[in-house]
């Protein structure tokens, strides 16, 4: 797909929804970033049942950094595959405070490059 093509798609979408409503129930970018995580493989519905418990326990990377994945899993058990899941979130909790001191970052290729959120990106990114 090239350029325009993708552009046109974009300002299509942009038309016939200019402020797109996610599903997901976050509060920060944080929260986001971590229930888009776990909704893989998952269904929203799920995700946002587990998470509130998640999010009031460990509320910013710095604090799901110090924790182990068996820490995360009894608050995601409820999702598919929530051992890896644990684990991933981890990750990117540490990655977020070594590289972005903490704060999610803003651009594609910065958030593309965190832990388990793409396994090999597209031609299009």
């Amino acid at each position: 797909m090239n350029a325009q093509t993708r552009r046109q798609i974009m300002e299509r979408l942009k038309a016939e929804r200019p402020e797109p409503e996610s599903d997901s129930i976050t509060k920060n970018a944080f929260e986001l970033l971590i229930a888009v995580m776990l909704s893989a493989q998952a269904t929203d519905k799920s995700v946002n049942l587990a998470t509130p418990a998640l999010f009031a326990a460990m509320p910013d990377a710095a604090t799901m950094a110090q924790k182990t994945p068996e820490e995360i899993e009894p608050f995601i058990k409820t999702i598919g595959l929530y051992r890896n899941k644990a684990k991933h979130a981890v990750g990117i909790a540490k990655a977020l405070l070594e590289r972005f001191d903490g704060e999610v970052p803003q651009t594609l290729k910065e958030l593309t490059s965190l832990p388990a959120l793409v396994k090999k990106r597209p031609k299009w990114f």
